[in-house]
């Protein structure tokens, strides 16, 4: 529900949503946030109060009510044209912090904690310790994983996640781009949790044992071997490795 939320909603005009991490905002009701407007009574001009039920009304005269709404929790902010859909978000929020699970990152616009923005970081501050060739297979990887995984944040992705991102790999990549795409994700999430950006790495779906055994079994063969491998292949099964002109 947040998440959905979250996307329909406006960000406030606040440094938040810049990428810079926000300060949490201080005093006993600020530290749950809640439901606000830059409205103000007509006949009064107080500001408006949340009635925990459905609105926003003026203390002083109850039949004054805003039509814009803005939920302001721990440093972020988001606006609604509707009070349900402002408190439905300032709930999911305060239960994830009740829960510890609360991360002001992942609802920042610029999205510094997802998939994308973490490679994109990983590879800058890794390339001057790969070599070419193996900085290349680092970017293929990542703009594989970019295309499935990319506005994810790394603290979202589970074992439902991976297994679904297993699937979807396997019905447009062979077995061995696939095991070392999962691959450098797992390196990818074990710099977050050096970095402190993560705090474990999730469990993940494993390829078949057959097929596992018979990728350990090529990473250890020389060239030589696998050339020989490569030809028993084309004998037997009466294809050709080469690329068609």
């Amino acid at each position: 529900m947040t998440s959905s939320l979250y996307k329909n909603s406006k960000s406030c005009n606040n440094p938040s949503v810049t990428g810079q991490v926000p300060p949490i905002l201080k005093g006993g009701a600020c530290m749950k946030g809640g439901i606000y407007s830059d409205e103000r009574c007509p006949r009064c001009s107080k500001p408006f109060e949340d009635n925990e039920k459905d609105g926003l009304q003026c203390p002083s005269h109850p039949d004054q009510r805003v039509s814009t709404f803005k939920v302001k929790f721990k440093g972020l902010c988001r606006r609604f044209s509707r009070y349900h859909d402002a408190k439905d978000l300032l709930d999911g929020w305060r239960w994830e912090e009740r829960q510890g699970k609360f991360n002001a990152k992942e609802y920042m616009a610029s999205k510094p904690q997802s998939v994308l923005k973490q490679a994109e970081r990983f590879l800058e501050i890794r390339k001057a310790d790969l070599r070419p060739e193996g900085y290349r297979r680092y970017v293929y990887h990542y703009k594989t994983l970019s295309n499935h995984l990319g506005d994810v944040s790394i603290t979202r992705i589970n074992y439902s996640i991976l297994e679904d991102l297993k699937y979807d790999l396997l019905k447009r990549y062979a077995p061995k781009t696939v095991y070392d795409t999962f691959g450098f994700l797992k390196t990818l999430l074990g710099w977050c949790i050096e970095r402190e950006e993560l705090k474990e790495l999730p469990r993940f779906p494993k390829l078949s044992k057959k097929m596992e055994d018979f990728i350990k079994t090529v990473e250890t063969m020389t060239v030589l071997e696998l050339a020989d491998l490569v030809k028993a292949l084309e004998d037997k099964f009466g294809v050709s490795a080469q690329a068609p002109m």
